[in-house]
């Protein structure tokens, strides 16, 4: 974890061997937040920014699992 959201917390936790984030935002926000990541492996290193909007009345938060598969190659 490169940074913190502005507008809401992160924890990272394992499934097995594969890093998750966990991302809540702070009570009564609505609009973006973000925060960047680092990802390394055998291949080498990279670094993305991950945006997170939060709508109003969305009820529980659902999101998309982003997985690789161990030892792809991110460019």
């Amino acid at each position: 974890m490169l940074t913190q959201p502005a507008h809401g917390r992160i924890a990272v936790y394992t499934n097995g061997a594969k890093p998750m984030f966990w991302y809540r935002p702070d009570r009564d926000y609505v609009g973006e937040d973000g925060f960047d990541v680092e990802v390394r492996s055998d291949f080498g290193t990279a670094r993305r920014a991950v945006v997170v909007t939060v709508e109003s009345g969305a009820g529980r938060p659902v999101g998309d699992e982003a997985a690789m598969p161990p030892n792809t190659v991110v460019t």
